[in-house]
């Protein structure tokens, strides 16, 4: 497995890593990292379908692996119609699963902050499927994201971002707050100012 992980990231030798994964899967059909490692490799590369059944077998011999949550939501979002067709599930279903991924990824690994990000973001990919997210919950994750975040710039974005899921809530008093916030670490950001004038002229 980490031959097949050597040939593919260092050499781009894409043949070759196949062949080792899958004597892997061969030689130990308990181990998941190599089913995860072709998981990639097929949804990256125009055969999402089966890309998703060796997800879905990886994910199924390992559910609490926070990197294979991570690309299961990944998978899930990106390739809707493909989770829709082999499940027969409708939008809202898939995107809640996806959710479920990113939601317990975060659970196992909470001091981890591009997870925590990631959760984040993910609410805002609910208009591709039709879905209403809950806002309140977004603005929540971003805060918890703060928590986990190391560097002053991860910690403007998740201000910004907590700001602009509250306004998507109808909270105006707390991305003002969220805001004024974010200005605090970047006070030239135009972003920032522009957002936070029309959120005092709404709720002006």
């Amino acid at each position: 497995t980490y031959y097949g992980e050597l040939l593919y990231d260092r050499f781009g030798d894409h043949a070759r890593a196949i062949q080792c994964w899958k004597l892997a899967e061969q030689l130990d059909r308990k181990l998941s990292l190599p089913l995860n490692d072709l998981a990639i490799h097929y949804c990256h590369y125009g055969q999402p379908d089966l890309g998703l059944k060796y997800f879905e077998r990886a994910i199924e011999l390992d559910p609490d692996n926070p990197d294979y949550l991570f690309n299961g939501a990944q998978f899930y979002l990106t390739l809707g119609p493909h989770v829709k067709r082999m499940h027969k599930w409708d939008n809202d279903r898939v995107y809640k699963e996806a959710m479920k991924f990113s939601k317990r990824a975060v659970e196992l690994r909470p001091n981890d902050y591009e997870l925590w990000e990631d959760y984040a973001v993910n609410f805002f990919a609910a208009e591709n499927f039709g879905v209403e997210a809950d806002w309140k919950q977004a603005a929540d994750v971003w805060r918890q994201a703060r928590a986990a975040a190391k560097r002053p710039d991860h910690v403007f974005f998740t201000w910004i971002n907590e700001a602009r899921a509250a306004i998507r809530a109808k909270d105006e008093a707390r991305a003002a707050s969220c805001l004024e916030e974010a200005l605090k670490l970047q006070p030239d950001s135009e972003v920032t100012k522009q957002l936070l004038a029309e959120v005092r002229e709404r709720s002006s």
